[in-house]
């Protein structure tokens, strides 16, 4: 059988990724309702290094919880280049302003 397919260790991720979102440092203070409907949504993502993770003018759609590493957030600064703005680390958030 391929480890993918098997619903133990399916259950087993899925577990994992439930323990990650209950610790992520951003989340203390949310309830266990308000934390269960967002591990009911999550799903894991990873992105290699220099990756893009969404452009500029992309709807705004998803946000993500960082578990390690660090993302870069850059903008052209009105047609003079790309900037670096903001770097987002682990037990950071990235993209949640689309709530408000």
């Amino acid at each position: 059988m391929h480890p993918t397919s098997d619903p133990a260790n399916s259950q087993g991720r899925r577990a994992n990724l439930a323990a990650q979102v209950r610790a992520h440092p951003f989340l203390s203070g949310f309830s266990v309702p308000q934390l269960e409907t967002l591990i009911h949504f999550a799903a894991p993502t990873e992105f290699r290094s220099g990756q893009y993770i969404f452009y500029q003018g992309d709807p705004a759609n998803a946000f993500y919880l960082i578990l390690s590493g660090e993302v870069i957030v850059e903008a052209d600064a009105n047609g003079g280049g790309i900037q670096e703005v903001d770097r987002v680390h682990a037990g950071e958030v990235l993209g949640w302003s689309w709530l408000f």
